[in-house]
């Protein structure tokens, strides 16, 4: 097995890393950078061998939601965000 283990914090956002509005290109495709990362140290791409693990920490109520567009944060704050992770 491997020597270690290397934890990846990832999104479901790495998904969408190709069609990603401009405000939000930059935080899926560093998403993305994570995944492939952890595949890369798994396969043993970069040396020695590790278990690379991504995890998706779910929705959490982070300044990422700022580009909700104006009229809709109200709503949002009242019925969305009450869910997240703080």
């Amino acid at each position: 097995g491997a020597d270690a283990r290397v934890v990846c914090l990832a999104s479901v956002m790495h998904h969408h890393s190709a069609a990603c509005h401009a405000h939000d290109a930059d935080y899926a495709e560093s998403k993305l950078a994570m995944v492939l990362l952890a595949r890369a140290l798994s396969r043993g791409d970069l040396g020695r061998k590790v278990d690379g693990v991504p995890v998706n920490p779910g929705a959490a109520n982070s300044d990422i939601w700022r580009h909700v567009w104006a009229p809709v944060r109200p709503l949002f704050r009242v019925c969305v965000a009450p869910v997240f992770l703080t």
